[in-house]
């Protein structure tokens, strides 16, 4: 009893303190009955009304960019600080009570547009249902004061972005591996009937173990039969061509992006520049080809890769898993150049071996011959020299 008292001591004192409490977890320790577990009842309504007065007092009201307090309740989901903020909305981290884990939750910026909630609702749930370690986990999404949002996993690392910030370019053997995981997303989401339309380096992040993942699909859509289904909205210089004239966003666009991505992280800077969106969709009108400069030490087959995708006709381009297909290949190439070496060296060895045995023999075999032919030689001398002994003297 004492011990149940204690914790109850201890649940009070959170409450007043307006810390996070799992009640699951707290009332399962204290039991379904006895008064324990009805103070802690109390303990929980009280709590609830103190989120409620807070959130009133506030004068919270759930627009665009409005700043919200920590320790509102958006569903069931408990909110905290803020992680980030920009035209798509918000994203705060959250506490999950049902997945007992810290979550983040992203809020749109345009509540009132139905249209365009009801789609981000239907690519968050679709989303919701892709499950690879590379994207993003989304755990769902639904509308609450007036607000549409999804949670998803809440991630530890660094973005790309923030990596080449720290000193590009990456090593060439590096950006494989990043290419690598980066394409197995893809492949996954286009497989899924999406798109992810806003590839960039601060999209992707890098957790411990290198693990690499896809995030952020503000900029998504469904894929159509046409390769889209609405007009693309992105970061300018990691768009594809095709988008600046309308064209909806497509799985062939998000490998263009990868193209610019690779380019990025090989260099240090974009496939093209240029000061505004005007000019820089002058230049993909003219036309323009990657300059990779005498500083890249990339190998020719991942560069040659990179400006696949870079290519200006979307028809040009391979599809995620064509790309996979090849990186595996370029994976390969050091193991393979290994046996082709290998095998190199043993044909060499067994031709110095066959070498040495050929000379040997005929070495031997002449060897043989002079003997045979000094032997002859004695033969005949000694002949000579014992007929000129047994002779009979001829003075006599």
């Amino acid at each position: 009893m004492s011990e149940d008292r204690d914790r109850l001591l201890d649940l009070a004192k959170d409450v007043a303190e307006g810390s996070r409490v799992d009640w699951e977890a707290r009332l399962e320790e204290l039991g379904e009955a006895g008064e324990e577990a009805r103070v802690a009842a109390g303990l929980r309504r009280l709590a609830e009304m103190q989120s409620r007065f807070r959130t009133a007092s506030a004068g919270l009201e759930l627009t665009a960019g409005g700043d919200l307090p920590a320790g509102w309740r958006w569903g069931h989901l408990e909110v905290g600080a803020l992680l980030g903020s920009g035209s798509f909305g918000e994203v705060y981290r959250a506490y999950d009570p049902v997945l007992r884990r810290e979550v983040a939750l992203k809020l749109r910026a345009r509540p009132r547009a139905s249209a365009a909630e009801s789609t981000f609702l239907a690519e968050a749930r679709r989303l919701a249902r892709v499950r690879h370690p590379n994207v993003l986990a989304v755990h769902g999404a639904d509308v609450h004061d007036g607000r549409a949002g999804l949670w998803a996993d809440l991630l530890e690392g660094e973005t790309l972005e923030q990596g080449l910030a720290q000193g590009p370019p990456f090593p060439p053997q590096e950006v494989l591996g990043i290419a690598l995981q980066l394409v197995e997303a893809l492949a996954a989401v286009h497989g899924a009937g999406l798109v992810h339309g806003d590839i960039k380096a601060s999209n992707v992040m890098r957790c411990p173990g290198d693990r690499i993942v896809l995030m952020d699909f503000g900029a998504g859509s469904d894929k159509a039969g046409d390769g889209g289904s609405r007009p693309a909205a992105g970061s300018p210089l990691s768009m594809a061509p095709e988008l600046f004239g309308g064209r909806p966003a497509s799985a062939a666009a998000d490998l263009y992006s990868t193209g610019v991505l690779l380019f990025r992280l090989l260099t240090g800077r974009y496939p093209v520049a240029a000061e505004t969106v005007e000019e820089l969709a002058s230049r993909h009108r003219q036309g323009w080809t990657p300059e990779w400069g005498s500083g890249v030490r990339a190998p020719r087959s991942l560069r040659h890769l990179a400006e696949r995708l870079l290519a200006l006709d979307p028809a040009g381009r391979p599809t995620a898993a064509e790309t996979l297909e090849a990186l595996r290949s370029i994976e390969e190439e050091p193991r393979r150049r290994r046996k082709r070496l290998a095998v190199a060296a043993v044909v060499g060895s067994l031709l110095v071996v066959l070498g040495a045995s050929t000379a040997g023999w005929l070495s031997a075999k002449s060897s043989a011959r002079r003997a045979e032919e000094a032997r002859r030689e004695a033969e005949a001398t000694s002949g000579f020299l014992t007929d000129l002994l047994l002779a009979p003297d001829i003075t006599q």
